[in-house]
């Protein structure tokens, strides 16, 4: 495919579109939507129009200061939140502020946006013609410089030292783990990188970086982020962007970068078979920091130990201060019985419980029906897999707000 720019021909661009948009303002009612659509816009048109007001209010939950305006279901749902763009964007300005970015799969030009925000010159591209066409009215609604073009990100369209890119990481409507079916793969997307002075490859959260092979004299490190509690993207880092660290948790809060933890991963050391029923405290960790395997390496640096080999939760005698963990105070434990469970709860007299589990199969929800107690306070229930059976543990916020 040659390179062009995106043809704004389409009607849903068009000024009419626009306008009957703009006449719904905050009406979500479904039908009162398409009845007064319909009463302006050709019937495929209305029907477009409408499912775009309402990706429009989608859009609001994961977008604060610039939310896109033209998008498609796919493409909102591939694209980064603000608050994870915006990180990636200033680590990119940060370390070559003058520099070119390539963002050359830019679905609705969510990173193309917190690109420009933080300053950095972009030049947009995909090989989608309706996602380029997105990506530069959005820019362009947005009073940021729309400079895109339809092209195939392995024929880079511009001369760019930096590139951001995306895999699709969809084949059939569903997503894969199997990097070979990526589009492009992960192999092609290396390969890319190596041509750029500094690349950030978008990766699938869940993918074993351990089975990945990169070239030895490629600098790199890889990055997971969780904003807001949510493990939301896995970045590979390389080149002049990446830092001396092989791998690094980062956490989001409230649209900022909070924490970042950087190491080597080890093993979490647990505790004797004989004392994981009494743990004063136990320690929840982000899931960023599960899936970058430094839960071990943090615990060498608290003084923590795992609850069981096979689980994410840490224990100690004493509170731990961590961004990255939730600590509890552990008021009572018991093997997970309903009346032995209810009996424990009866003493501290908790009624409605949060559940987290570690290694049951039911949903946590159908838990905390199952074992909710008959008291006046709300509680919260560890429910971990244990080599005897599974164990429930009664705590409260280390704080001592439950």
């Amino acid at each position: 495919m040659g390179h062009c720019t995106p043809n704004h021909s389409d009607p849903i661009f068009g000024r009419a579109a626009q306008e009957a948009m703009a006449a719904l303002g905050a009406e979500r009612d479904l039908l009162k939507v398409a009845t007064r659509l319909r009463a302006v816009l050709e019937p495929e048109l209305a029907r477009r129009c409408a499912e775009l007001h309402e990706l429009r209010f989608r859009a609001l939950l994961r977008f604060s200061s610039e939310s896109p305006l033209y998008m498609t279901g796919p493409g909102l749902s591939r694209a980064s939140s603000e608050a994870a763009a915006n990180a990636r964007a200033a680590h990119i300005f940060a370390r070559l502020p003058h520099a070119w970015v390539s963002d050359a799969t830019c679905g609705i030009g969510a990173d193309s946006m917190a690109l420009s925000r933080a300053g950095a010159l972009v030049h947009s591209s995909d090989i989608d013609p309706h996602y380029a066409a997105c990506t530069s009215a959005n820019l362009t609604a947005h009073d940021h410089p729309a400079r895109v073009t339809i092209a195939d990100c392995l024929r880079p369209p511009a001369n760019c030292p930096i590139l951001v890119l995306d895999p699709d990481r969809r084949t059939g409507g569903k997503r894969t783990l199997d990097p070979t079916l990526w589009s492009p793969s992960l192999d092609a997307s290396l390969q890319l990188a190596q041509r750029y002075e500094g690349a950030c490859l978008k990766l699938a959260p869940a993918l074993d970086v351990d089975s990945v092979t990169i070239d030895m004299a490629t600098e790199h490190h890889w990055q997971w982020v969780s904003v807001d509690r949510s493990l939301v993207e896995l970045c590979l880092w390389t080149g002049a962007l990446a830092k001396s660290d092989p791998r690094t948790a980062t956490l989001i809060r409230s649209g900022t970068i909070s924490a970042e933890y950087s190491g080597v991963p080890v093993p979490a050391t647990p505790v004797p078979e004989s004392e994981r029923a009494t743990p004063a405290y136990i320690h929840d960790p982000d899931a960023c920091l599960v899936r970058s395997r430094l839960l071990g390496t943090l615990a060498d640096d608290l003084d923590l130990r795992a609850l069981h080999p096979m689980l994410a939760l840490l224990v100690s005698d004493g509170p731990a201060a961590s961004p990255f963990l939730d600590s509890f105070r552990v008021l009572g434990s018991a093997p997970l019985d309903r009346r032995r469970v209810r009996h424990m709860l009866r003493a501290h007299d908790i009624g409605s419980i949060e559940v987290r589990k570690r290694g049951h199969p039911d949903r946590a929800e159908d838990l905390a029906r199952r074992f909710k107690g008959p008291g006046s306070r709300r509680g919260i229930l560890f429910i971990a897999r244990l080599d005897a059976g599974h164990r429930a543990y009664l705590a409260e916020h280390a704080s001592g707000h439950a």
